[in-house]
C-alpha cells in the first residue's frame, strides 16, 4: 500500500478504533430494526388498518404482500458503506494535489484513514433515517421524505471532508530551509583614513 510514491503501514490508532466500533454499533442497530420490521410488518399493518381493509387493499395493490422485502436494500447499503471503507483504506492513493514526501507519508495515510472512518458515521445515520421513513410509509404514514437530519448528515460529511483536506494540506506543506529564511546582507565598509600620497613622494624622488 502506497501514499504517493512511498509505502506506508496499515496503522490502527485509538480514535479510529472508537469510530469503527461506533460504526459497527450503528450497523447492528440498522440490521436489527430491519429484521424486526420484516417480522412484524403484516401483523402491525393488520392492527393499524384492520384485517378486512388489508384484504381489500391487497386486491387493489398486489405488491402489498411482498414490497416490504424491498427494504432489505438498507442492510445492503450498510454492507456497501463498509466495503467502500475497506477499499478506500487498503488501496494505494497517488494524491497528486498534495506534496507527499517520505517523511510525511505515514501521517498523511493516518489522517486520510481517520477521515474515511469518521465519514462512515453520518453515512450510516443517513441510511438509518431513510430506513425509518420507508418503514413508516409502508405503515400508511404520511411522513415526508425530507427531514432535517438528512440535510445535517450530508452537511457533516461535507464538513469532515473539507476539514481533513485542510489538515492534509497543512501536513504536506513544503518545509522552508534555513537558507530560505535567512536574508543575505552584504556590508560595504568605507575607510575614513586619508589616502597616502605615495605617487607624490615618488615624483619628488625622481626630480631630486
Amino acid at each position: 500500500m502506497k501514499i504517493g510514491k512511498y509505502p506506508v503501514k496499515h496503522s490502527y490508532k485509538i480514535p479510529r478504533i472508537i469510530s469503527d466500533v461506533f460504526s459497527v454499533g450503528l450497523a447492528v442497530f440498522i440490521c436489527s430494526v430491519e429484521i424486526m420490521f420484516l417480522t412484524v410488518y403484516e401483523d402491525t399493518l393488520t392492527r393499524y388498518i384492520g384485517e378486512e381493509q388489508l384484504q381489500t387493499l391487497a386486491q387493489t395493490d398486489g405488491s402489498i404482500g411482498w414490497k416490504h422485502w424491498l427494504t432489505l436494500i438498507f442492510p445492503a447499503l450498510v454492507l456497501a458503506v463498509f466495503a467502500a471503507y475497506l477499499i478506500l483504506v487498503l488501496k494505494s492513493h497517488r494524491l497528486k494535489e498534495l506534496n507527499v514526501t517520505k517523511r510525511n507519508a505515514q501521517k498523511v495515510y493516518d489522517m486520510y484513514a481517520m477521515c474515511v472512518s469518521l465519514c462512515k458515521i453520518p453515512a450510516l445515520m443517513l441510511i438509518s433515517e431513510m430506513m425509518m421513513i420507508t418503514h413508516n410509509k409502508m405503515m400508511m404514514s404520511e411522513e415526508s421524505w425530507f427531514t432535517v437530519q438528512i440535510v445535517l448528515d450530508l452537511l457533516i460529511i461535507a464538513l469532515l471532508i473539507a476539514f481533513f483536506r485542510r489538515m492534509l494540506q497543512r501536513i504536506t506543506e513544503p518545509e522552508q530551509t534555513p537558507e530560505e529564511n535567512t536574508i543575505k546582507v552584504k556590508a560595504v565598509v568605507k575607510s575614513d583614513e586619508p589616502e597616502t600620497p605615495a605617487d607624490n613622494n615618488n615624483n619628488d624622488t625622481e626630480r631630486s
